[in-house]
């Protein structure tokens, strides 16, 4: 893996870090509107890069486990908690909700999101280091080739 890749893959995780908190912020900024479903990111790795394919066993020899480097991070979706936020009583019969003269709530949990943003904001932070010191190497190697 060169060192762009892992400027890539340091690129993908903020990416990923960026999309949690899109989505926490809107998940509070509707904490308090009615029957707003909160939503999170679900993420896959991307496929990664064989280097060597591996061999099956043969005779004495156990065979070898193939060679593979991550590639990062990706958006798999944005998904939707459909669960029902709490019932609130608002004394109009003519309210429409699952009972007279109530009002769902948000379903948002401001704990959940709470941590997830500070997950996120860590996520981030390392996913900085990563390339930080990536581009400090590449840095390093122009001035070698310089000499």
């Amino acid at each position: 893996m060169g060192l762009s890749s892992v400027m890539q893959v340091g690129l993908t995780g903020l990416a990923a870090a960026e999309l949690t908190l899109d989505t926490v912020a809107n998940n509070l900024a509707n904490l308090n509107t009615a029957s707003y479903k909160q939503s999170f990111p679900r993420f896959a790795t991307q496929t990664p890069a064989t280097h060597s394919r591996g061999e099956p066993r043969s005779g004495s020899n156990g065979g070898t486990n193939p060679v593979q480097v991550g590639r990062g991070v990706q958006a798999a979706e944005v998904a939707v908690d459909l669960s029902s936020g709490a019932l609130a009583t608002t004394g109009d019969s003519n309210e429409l909700s699952l009972e007279a003269g109530t009002r769902e709530l948000s379903n948002t949990d401001l704990g959940e999101n709470m941590v997830q943003m500070l997950l996120a904001g860590n996520q981030f932070r390392a996913n900085r280091q990563v390339i930080g010191t990536a581009s400090e190497l590449l840095d390093d190697l122009v001035e070698l080739r310089r000499r």
